[in-house]
């Protein structure tokens, strides 16, 4: 199940078209249950063991908003398999939260992909 959690205001559509050249003019963030399970699975509490991350909570989420919105850096992650854009925004917040969201140009969606934290 998806649910929409924001829509970037005008500066963060500049912004991200400043940084990464991806116009997302119009489009809607959406997160899905499935993306969250799998962000809590695999960098979540009692989960992450990657030396240098921190885990991922469930308030981090609440703030997932903030985080894209003020990120330090934005930029290109890479495709995936199906070939999306994904953006990747970077926040220093005691460390780093990363968050990556696929950019569904089709539907003009910026969907949740994942997020984890790493120390400073």
């Amino acid at each position: 199940m998806y649910f929409e959690y924001a829509k970037p205001s005008d500066a963060e559509v500049r912004r991200i078209l400043t940084e990464t050249g991806m116009d997302v003019s119009g489009a809607h963030r959406f997160i899905s249950d499935q993306r969250i399970l799998h962000t809590l699975d695999g960098h979540g509490v009692d989960r992450e063991t990657r030396k240098g991350q921190l885990p991922v909570t469930k308030e981090d989420f609440t703030k997932l908003p903030e985080y894209v919105r003020t990120a330090d850096k934005i930029s290109i992650e890479g495709r995936t398999k199906q070939g999306l854009y994904v953006i990747r925004y970077q926040k220093r917040v005691n460390g780093h939260i990363v968050v990556l969201e696929e950019h569904r140009q089709g539907k003009n969606i910026l969907a949740f992909d994942s997020m984890w934290k790493f120390k400073a």
